[in-house]
C-alpha cells in the first residue's frame, strides 16, 4: 500500500482566500497482531493547520476506510491527538484503544488550540478487518454543531 498526502481545504480556496486549511501529511499504514490473535491494521500520521489562523481540532476526525480488490472491507475513525506506539497496539484492551481514539481532546489537550503551521498526530486502528488490504483512503470531517 502506498502512502500518500491529501489536501482538504475547507474554505474551498487557496493563497488569501485559504483561511481555514487542513492538510493530512506523513501517512503510514501498517499491521500488528493483537494479544487477542486478531489482525490490526493501522494508519498513522499527522493533521497540519496550513490556514490562516488557529484552529481547534476538537469536532475534526479523520475518517479511513480499508479497501480489498476496491471494495470497501473495513471503516474507522478518530480524532487527531491520541497517539499510540505499535506496543500499546499490540498489548492494550480494543476497548481501551477504541476509547483513546473517541478522545476529542487529544493528550494532553492538545487539540484545543493548534497554530498556524502546526501539526497533530492521528492514528486510526481497524480492528475489524474481513480479507487482505490493498488500498486504504483517508478524509478529514468536521462536525459543525
Amino acid at each position: 500500500i502506498d502512502s500518500f498526502e491529501s489536501l482538504v481545504g475547507l474554505s474551498g480556496g487557496k493563497g488569501a482566500n485559504a483561511v481555514i486549511g487542513i492538510e493530512i501529511q506523513e501517512v503510514k499504514f501498517a499491521q500488528t497482531i493483537h494479544k487477542s490473535g486478531i489482525n490490526l491494521y493501522y494508519v498513522s500520521g499527522k493533521l497540519a493547520n496550513v490556514g490562516q489562523i488557529r484552529l481547534s481540532f476538537l469536532k475534526t476526525q479523520v475518517d479511513g476506510t480499508l479497501f480489498e480488490d476496491g471494495a470497501s472491507i473495513a471503516t474507522a475513525k478518530a480524532f487527531p491527538g491520541n497517539p499510540m506506539s505499535e506496543s500499546q497496539l499490540r498489548s492494550l484492551p480494543l476497548e481501551v484503544i477504541e476509547e483513546k481514539m473517541a478522545n476529542k481532546h487529544g493528550e494532553n489537550m492538545i487539540n484545543l488550540e493548534v497554530a498556524t503551521g502546526a501539526s497533530v498526530p492521528f492514528l486510526i486502528v481497524f480492528s475489524q478487518v474481513t480479507g487482505q488490504p490493498d488500498d486504504f483512503n483517508l478524509s478529514v470531517s468536521t462536525d459543525s454543531n
